[in-house]
């Protein structure tokens, strides 16, 4: 009778650490067991300056978080190379196609993330070259690209203090 129940708490026990086993790898790798069910597409997202962005960095719209980064490539260009960053956005959110992206930081010491926000122009209705017709491209699907002169780079915060620490000591001379 000792025996059997030292062999179902032995039992227990190891069924106990698998499932922490398993929590630890889900908290770990940033992923869900919601996240494996749900579907996703994929755009990208062209950089002239990606900064210290990383793989598995957030996408957010108004600072609420509906994708991730999946992957950071170089690609050549007619005048030197351009970053394309890959994300995969949350299928239930609808990005509207004319959105553009920009790499923000968490705070002074924070991550870096990609920010999609409403153009600050939409140049495209100003001058009135809408197509009503295209739904297609109303909102951002799979495959989408945004392009180079809708993107705004990371700012690189060594070169922004070496900028300032020069232009102080500028005014010093003076």
């Amino acid at each position: 009778m000792k025996n059997k129940r030292f062999e179902t708490s032995v039992g227990i026990f190891i069924i106990i650490g698998v499932f922490c086993l398993l929590f630890l790898t889900f908290k770990v790798s940033g992923t869900s067991i919601k996240s494996l069910s749900s579907k996703e597409y994929t755009i990208s997202a062209q950089f002239k300056n990606v900064g210290s962005l990383r793989t598995n960095a957030a996408v957010k719209v108004s600072g609420v978080e509906i994708g991730t980064v999946t992957g950071i490539k170089l690609q050549k260009t007619y005048n030197g190379f351009m970053a394309v960053v890959n994300m995969s956005i949350n299928s239930d959110q609808k990005i509207p196609g004319n959105y553009s992206a920009s790499i923000s930081m968490s705070g002074i010491l924070g991550d870096n993330y990609v920010d999609l926000s409403p153009p600050k122009t939409d140049i495209m209705a100003i001058a009135e070259l809408n197509d009503n017709n295209s739904n297609k491209d109303k909102y951002l699907h799979q495959g989408s690209v945004i392009a180079l002169e809708n993107t705004e780079s990371a700012i690189d915060l060594g070169s922004l203090i070496n900028t300032f620490v020069a232009g102080k000591d500028d005014n010093k001379d003076k």
